[in-house]
């Protein structure tokens, strides 16, 4: 059947948790940064975890993973402390999709995450698609 909503919402309540530690860390440049950044990282399966961005997968392992936050998302100033979240649903055994607004100065992106669990409970696959990009 489907995976249980209350495990998947637990699991995305502690990424986005770890997302915002790891945001906050980024933007005032704390000594805590190595380590929120790590704690991130972990949520992600050691060996096989990816993450696609419109279909394509942008990286894969911890390493990559890191990179990805510390250079990407997380560098953008701003973003991530003005996400909204939408609405969530279980869309297969393991599997969570939710909605996601990101806010900053001039950008407002509506983006769709699709989170696949391994049996371990960490993140296999996060598959990112961005459904609508305003700027202005």
């Amino acid at each position: 059947g489907m995976g249980s909503l209350s495990v998947l919402s637990r699991r995305l309540d502690a990424y986005f948790a770890a997302v915002k530690g790891a945001a906050e860390a980024t933007a005032t440049n704390s000594s805590g940064k190595d380590a929120a950044l790590q704690a991130l990282v972990s949520l992600f399966d050691p060996t096989n975890g990816t993450i696609s961005v419109g279909g394509a997968d942008v990286a894969s392992g911890h390493a990559a993973i890191r990179q990805f936050y510390a250079t990407g998302v997380l560098a953008e100033e701003g973003f991530w402390p003005r996400a909204v979240e939408g609405s969530r649903a279980p869309v297969a055994e393991n599997a969570i999709v939710v909605d996601i607004f990101l806010h900053s100065k001039h950008r407002t992106r509506l983006v769709r995450d699709v989170f696949r669990y391994s049996e371990t409970g960490h993140i296999l696959r996060m598959e990112v698609d961005t459904l609508t990009d305003h700027r202005g």
